[in-house]
Formats: C-alpha cells, sequence, structure tokens
C-alpha cells in the first residue's frame, strides 16, 4: 500500500488514487 514515490505533492497524479485507498496527505498519519 505504500508508494515509492512521494504522495500528493510531488506525484498529484497519484494523489487521486491513494485518496481512493484512504490515504491521508503527505504527514505523519501516512506512515
Amino acid at each position: 500500500m505504500a508508494d515509492p514515490r512521494p504522495a500528493t505533492e510531488e506525484n498529484p497524479a497519484v494523489a487521486e488514487p491513494l485518496a481512493a485507498v484512504g490515504a491521508a496527505p503527505p504527514g505523519p498519519r501516512t506512515r
């Protein structure tokens, strides 16, 4: 589930799919 790539800030294209699985924006909650 953890992507090796940056979360939303660097990869906006991956931000939406991540939000679908319930991934929070780049922060302490992601880990």
